[in-house]
C-alpha cells in the first residue's frame, strides 16, 4: 500500500529535522563559531536558561611574615543570571490540491523537500540576524546586548553588579586603524585567555584587507572547510566577514564565554501535521527555543561607529 500524504509529510520532516539544525547553524560564520566549539548547549527543561557567573576573588590569598596568619575571610564570589526561553516558529503548508497535482510518492516528498528548504533558508537568516540585533519584543537576546556597557541581560542591572559589562567599547566616529584593532583585542584578552573570533561588517572587512600587507594575511584553514573561504586570521583570532554585522562595527569576541542554550529536543523541530478544520490543507509548525547567552561580559569587546 502506498503511504499517504501526511505519511509522507511526516516522514520526509523527521529526516530533515536533525538536517535543518545542521545546516541552519552552519550557515553564518558567528552560528558556524559556537557549534564548532561546542558553544551550543542543550537542556532537557526548566522554566528559565540557568547559568552560574564568578564575578569575584579570593581574597585570603596573600604574602605572609613567618608566624603570620592567613585570612579567612568570607568572600562572595558566584552569582547567578537567568533568561527566558525565546522561541522562534514557522510553519509549512500543504494544499490537497498540490497532493493531487503531484501523486506519487517520489513527487510529493520532492514538494515536501522543496518548502522544507524554503522555510530553513527564512529560519537561518532570522536566526543569525537576530544574532546582531539587540533584544526587543519576543526576539531572542542578540551580540550587542552582551557587548554593551550599560544595558540589564539577564536579570542583572549594570548598576546592582559593576563587573556586569562588555570589556571595551569604542564607539568614537573615524576610519578604522589596525592600532585600534588592537587595543580592543588586548583590551579584552587576558594571556591564554583571548580573543577567538573577530566578527565584522563588509565594510570594515575590506578596510581591514585595505591595511595590512599580503604578507600579514593568512586564511584560517578550518572556517575555510566550513564553507567560509575567505576568512583571515588576527592576532591568532578568526577574522570573519559578516554580511549581518551592523555596517560599522566589529566585534572582539572570546567564544568560552558565549553560547546559545536550546532545548533538546526542540531544535527546529517539526511537529505533526494538522489538517485544517475549513480547509483542504495541512499545516506543519517547526519550532527552535533557545536564547544567546554570556558567562562573561568582560571577555568582550566592540568598535562601534568605525568607516572605511
Amino acid at each position: 500500500m502506498a503511504l499517504t500524504y501526511t505519511n509522507i509529510t511526516a516522514t520526509t520532516l523527521k529526516f530533515y529535522e536533525k538536517k535543518l539544525f545542521d545546516i541552519i547553524f552552519k550557515a553564518y560564520p558567528l552560528l558556524e563559531k559556537l557549534l564548532y566549539k561546542g558553544q551550543v548547549r542543550e537542556f532537557e527543561s526548566g522554566e528559565k536558561i540557568f547559568i552560574p557567573l564568578e564575578y569575584g576573588e579570593n581574597t585570603n590569598v596573600g604574602w605572609i611574615a613567618k608566624g603570620g596568619t592567613i585570612p579567612t575571610n568570607e568572600d562572595k564570589l558566584f552569582s547567578a543570571a537567568e533568561d527566558a526561553w525565546r522561541i522562534l516558529a514557522g510553519t509549512v503548508k500543504f494544499n490537497d490540491l498540490d497532493n493531487v497535482l503531484n501523486r506519487g510518492e517520489a513527487q510529493i516528498a520532492d514538494l515536501i523537500k522543496s518548502k522544507i528548504k524554503n522555510l530553513e533558508k527564512t529560519m537561518r537568516k532570522n536566526l543569525a540576524t537576530s544574532l546582531h540585533t539587540a533584544q526587543t519584543g519576543e526576539a531572542m537576546n542578540g551580540i550587542p546586548d552582551i557587548v554593551s556597557t550599560s544595558s540589564t541581560l539577564h536579570g542583572i542591572a549594570v548598576a546592582d553588579m559593576a563587573v556586569w559589562i562588555a570589556g571595551y567599547v569604542n564607539d568614537t566616529a573615524e576610519p578604522l586603524s589596525v592600532i585600534d584593532m588592537a587595543t580592543a583585542y588586548n583590551t579584552v584578552s587576558d594571556g591564554a585567555d583571548h580573543v577567538d573570533l573577530v566578527d565584522a561588517s563588509q565594510t570594515l572587512y575590506e578596510k581591514y584587507e585595505s591595511l595590512v600587507a599580503p604578507q600579514l594575511r593568512f586564511k584560517d584553514s578550518r572556517t575555510a572547510d566550513a564553507g567560509f573561504s575567505e576568512n583571515l586570521t588576527y592576532k591568532g583570532a578568526v577574522l570573519v566577514l559578516d554580511k549581518l554585522c551592523t555596517s560599522d562595527r566589529m566585534y572582539f569576541l572570546n567564544t568560552d564565554y558565549i553560547y546559545l542554550a536550546c532545548v533538546k529536543d526542540r531544535k527546529f523541530h517539526a511537529f505533526p501535521a494538522v489538517q485544517a478544520a475549513n480547509q483542504i490543507e495541512e499545516v506543519v509548525k517547526v519550532v527552535f527555543y533557545g536564547n544567546l547567552m554570556t558567562s562573561n561580559r568582560g571577555m568582550q569587546g566592540m568598535l562601534d561607529g568605525r568607516t572605511a
